[in-house]
């Protein structure tokens, strides 16, 4: 399965029996060629995140970074912005960039808007995992996702025609600006031959490791936790780092608002401009003599149009 706009080439794998499926580009047809090697399937490998979320971010020195010597900061306050208005400015932003400061303390941390692709020379380096994740949206008719899939998909019973969402592998920002940190990108050109062709702008941050004793201390005892065997003790301490991935890590306040409400404060709420979308949960209750037991509950969902970022900005 190749990203979000997903190839499955083998829908049945059977250990011992199907060969691994692999993507070749061919640089003088410029065409995808999809082809079995002389491997077998022997296992099914699926990979899920380190459970302790809260060390991607905390500035613990990782020699698997070579970046900001060899830990991964925090951005804290806007330092600066650059509008890449003309070639001099644009210049500047990619010497900002490209500066061998990314390798010591000097490293600047930036949020960057640009366009790239992989060197054509090593796609079939990065081809079967393309390293540039973005969440897009895109009509799945035939013309966008082929004849192949358009027809697998109706088969199927899913709904075709119509804009969808998935989070999809690329090997270009396919002409379009896109942003990215400083860490992902400087991961992208030194190993994964990024070509960047253009800046439109680019954000610079300050640095620190505000979160690193917090998360040393968590991780320390809940291993501490483990080696004595104490489950529930291991569990909480877990707990609070994951928490404090999605409280500290994520802006919450973009996310929609859930609320359960009688009919009147649902009535109220469809008028907002934030209203999404209102469920009925339930209807009125009466009791034997006809007086109202319980009101009808209606489950009413809130889209924020606008949202502010109040905390500092996360690289995870």
């Amino acid at each position: 399965m190749q990203g979000g706009l997903s190839n499955v080439y083998h829908q049945c794998n059977l250990k011992g029996i199907t060969h691994i499926n692999k993507l070749r580009y061919n640089h003088v047809t410029k065409t995808i060629i999809s082809y079995d090697n002389q491997h077998v399937v022997t296992h099914i490998l699926d990979l899920d995140f380190n459970s302790l979320y809260p060390s991607v971010f905390s500035g613990i020195f990782n020699k698997n970074n070579p970046y900001t010597n060899n830990r991964i900061y925090q951005a804290g306050g806007l330092a600066n912005y650059i509008k890449c208005s003309s070639n001099s400015l644009k210049q500047k932003a990619r010497d900002i960039i490209m500066s061998d400061d990314r390798f010591n303390d000097k490293g600047q941390l930036f949020c960057v808007r640009i366009k790239g692709h992989i060197d054509e020379k090593h796609i079939n380096s990065h081809i079967n995992l393309a390293p540039i994740w973005r969440k897009l949206t895109y009509n799945n008719s035939i013309e966008q996702i082929g004849e192949f899939m358009y027809n697998k998909m109706k088969s199927q019973g899913l709904t075709v025609d119509k804009p969808t969402t998935k989070l999809t592998s690329l090997l270009s920002t396919h002409n379009q600006f896109m942003c990215f940190t400083n860490y992902i990108l400087w991961f992208l050109i030194d190993y994964c031959n990024f070509v960047v062709d253009d800046i439109d702008s680019i954000a610079l941050f300050d640095k620190h490791l505000g979160f690193e004793s917090f998360a040393c201390t968590m991780m320390s005892k809940r291993q501490d936790a483990i080696s004595q065997h104490n489950d529930t003790k291991s569990l909480y301490y877990k707990q609070i780092l994951n928490s404090a991935f999605g409280g500290e890590g994520q802006n919450n306040a973009k996310f929609d608002k859930i609320s359960f409400n009688n009919a009147r404060q649902a009535s109220l709420k469809q008028l907002k401009q934030d209203h999404k979308a209102t469920r009925k949960l339930s209807d009125d209750i009466y009791n034997p003599d006809g007086s109202l037991s319980s009101e009808a509950q209606y489950m009413v969902s809130e889209s924020p149009r606008q949202f502010k970022c109040n905390k500092p900005l996360q690289e995870a």
